[in-house]
């Protein structure tokens, strides 16, 4: 299935690395209509929808033992390797990822657009000062790890989880432990590489709460700032990150894009000259 992604979420984590997550258009309600994929489904989808061949999903396999979901995601090619750190792209931004959005309580009012958690495989572009275009197998740089959401773009680092790719068999497999999932959840699949901005495969309905950030998409009427300018900015509710655990997890919690911000994140006036 293929969409038009313009917008995507550009997330600052305090633990393991950055993540972002990008674009969607459906509404809940549309959500609603749509029959839920729940785990043990396997779920099939077009071949060539979208350009590249390593996020070109061809069929989705889930199985559930537990609170420990497992996704077998199929592509149409999975190489040996990838190119990783492409120069082309500026620090932070999310440069592969295959994920699973989790509504485990299949409750649409609950989590941003109705996701409690994400069980994702990503890599994020590396500060400039380490940067060079570098070619390694997948499971080399690739990170997989479960993210729980909450309303607002606040998102935490909840454990690990275990990555499993096969060139031979053009797979790339994400086992997390879940918690509160039941075969009753609702699950949406993704894959995604920056290089096609405006294309990612989805399969399942996806709700708009991944709609902020980088690389940003402006609404009409939105005045442009040039340099010279003073621009003055709203104050926001102080909120500062949160650290805790979670069973054997460390848990850090930071307000990105929509939550309360940290006072030394919240701009309050930008200025700027140009000689």
């Amino acid at each position: 299935m293929r969409f038009k992604n313009f917008a995507r979420f550009l997330l600052v984590v305090l633990f393991l690395t950055l993540g972002s997550t990008p674009a969607l258009a459906n509404t809940p309600d549309q959500c609603g209509s749509v029959d839920p994929i729940t785990p043990g489904a396997t779920v099939v989808d077009a071949v060539s929808d979208v350009s590249a061949a390593h996020i070109d999903i061809t069929e989705v396999e889930t199985s559930l033992s537990g609170e420990s979901l497992t996704v077998v995601f199929h592509l149409r090619d999975v190489p040996d390797s990838l190119t990783f750190n492409r120069a082309e792209f500026t620090t932070g931004i999310k440069e592969y990822e295959w994920e699973v959005s989790i509504d485990a309580d299949n409750d649409r009012s609950t989590g941003p657009g109705g996701f409690d958690y994400l069980l994702t495989a990503y890599h994020v572009v590396l500060q400039s000062e380490q940067r060079a275009d570098t070619t390694a197998p997948i499971e080399e740089v690739v990170k997989a790890i479960v993210w729980e959401t909450y309303p607002g773009g606040v998102t935490s680092v909840f454990v690990g989880a275990s990555l499993e790719v096969s060139a031979e068999a053009d797979t790339i497999t994400l086992v997390g432990i879940i918690p509160g999932i039941t075969s009753e959840s609702r699950l949406a699949f993704e894959a995604h590489d920056a290089h096609f901005l405006d294309e990612s495969d989805q399969i399942a309905c996806h709700d708009p709460y991944r709609k902020f950030a980088g690389p940003w998409q402006c609404d009409a009427g939105i005045a442009v700032i040039h340099p010279g300018q003073t621009v003055l900015d709203a104050i926001e509710e102080a909120a500062p990150p949160h650290r805790g655990s979670s069973g054997d997890a460390q848990v850090v919690t930071v307000p990105v894009f929509g939550g309360a911000l940290s006072a030394y994140m919240d701009i309050t006036e930008v200025s700027s000259s140009l000689s």
